[in-house]
């Protein structure tokens, strides 16, 4: 099952299945799995009759709040030789 499989549910339009998130994402199921299970809470889902789902607007804020800006180190001063 994937988004396309939701949509004309107007309940479920906007989420899609495990396979259908790992493609969207480039990554693999097990990934998916993985996710879940972060100590955080992991990523948001919806067990529905026995299967899992996502909310795709949802996960985007996961994905949001998991940013991290990098900056590149300052240089070190050496410190100067007493004289």
């Amino acid at each position: 099952m994937s988004q396309e499989q939701f949509r004309g549910n107007p309940l479920l339009e906007g989420h899609t299945d495990r396979d259908g998130l790992a493609k969207y994402l480039h990554v693999t199921t097990r990934t998916i799995a993985r996710w879940e299970k972060l100590e955080d809470g992991g990523l948001p889902r919806i067990e529905l009759g026995g299967r899992v789902i996502y909310n795709i607007e949802s996960v985007k804020r996961w994905l949001a709040k998991r940013e991290h800006s990098f900056s590149l180190p300052t240089p070190r001063r050496r410190a100067s030789a007493a004289a």
